[in-house]
């Protein structure tokens, strides 16, 4: 996502502490669900959006992976190709930066 707000997200992630990076992965996970529901009527069967949400499922996945390494103290994808591609997955995703990032702080 080449959006200011993101960009300067992105920034300020990189400059966390760890115990603070825990608490910014679980608030973009909650995000990424919160987002999601979206995609399926609530109290429904089905969704309404597969294709979104096999999207979001994906973007989710990465991110625990991302949560996971970091965990096990493992290099996994260096943050700055991973924040690169949380952006551009939000952005296809057409999720506007203000509210996520909202959420994240």
């Amino acid at each position: 996502m080449s959006h200011p707000l993101w960009d300067s997200e992105a920034e300020r992630f990189l400059t966390l502490s760890p115990d603070n990076r825990w608490r910014w992965f679980a608030k973009l996970l909650f995000a990424l669900t919160m987002l999601a529901r979206g995609t399926y009527v609530v109290g429904g069967s089905g969704l309404v959006d597969p294709d979104r949400m096999r999207r979001f499922n994906e973007l989710t996945h990465r991110t625990a992976q991302q949560l996971k390494n970091f965990a096990a103290g493992a290099q996994g994808m260096p943050d700055t190709i991973f924040l690169k591609g949380v952006g551009e997955e939000l952005e296809a995703l057409g999720i506007k930066p203000q509210g996520l990032v909202e959420m994240l702080r």
